[in-house]
């Protein structure tokens, strides 16, 4: 007989903890002051001692990586309801020539009434991109940005950047000449 592994369980003492020190971090990353953020989460002036975690760590425990792909996933599959269409059937073979062709639509009857309405559905294109651009960023996929840096005296010998230090040096003293 296998034994089934246990949930974590906190105390509602741990949970309060976790929540406060959750709200001294969030107001910390909006540029709140320590004293600020302390105050906002209910700490008494100076009693708040910040744990010796990463950051990462403390963000995996608030959010976990399975929370994340849940709602990452949510976010992919959603779609939206573009158009609807009304027809004035409720026979199968007229509702299957009205669908062909289409994908994605889904089909209620109103045999009381005698229509049936198709609702036709699409992507949300823009949730679906924002979402792999979120992913991407997070898994770290994406390039570092790139800087070019110029170095137009790089190849100078030290006698060459002297005297042209000098030269500017020399133009700056005597504006005149």
């Amino acid at each position: 007989m296998t034994k089934k592994k246990s949930k974590k369980r906190y105390s509602n003492k741990d949970y309060v903890a976790k929540l406060k020190k959750a709200k001294v971090i969030n107001d910390l990353t909006r540029g709140c002051t320590l004293e600020k953020a302390e105050a906002n989460a209910g700490y008494k002036k100076g009693t708040y001692t910040p744990s010796s975690r990463t950051f990462q760590e403390v963000l995996q425990e608030i959010l976990p990586d399975e929370f994340l792909v849940q709602k990452h996933k949510e976010l992919m599959d959603d779609h939206r309801n573009i158009r609807e269409i009304v027809i004035s059937t409720t026979d199968d073979l007229a509702i299957k020539k009205a669908i062909k062709g289409l994908t994605n639509v889904s089909v209620v009857k109103n045999t009381e009434r005698g229509y049936t309405t198709l609702i036709i559905n699409e992507p949300d294109k823009q949730a679906r991109r924002d979402a792999l651009e979120m992913a991407y960023k997070i898994k770290g996929h994406y390039a570092p940005q790139q800087i070019e840096i110029k170095r137009d005296y790089q190849e100078l010998s030290d006698e060459e950047l002297t005297a042209l230090v000098q030269d500017i040096h020399d133009d700056d003293a005597n504006p005149l000449k």
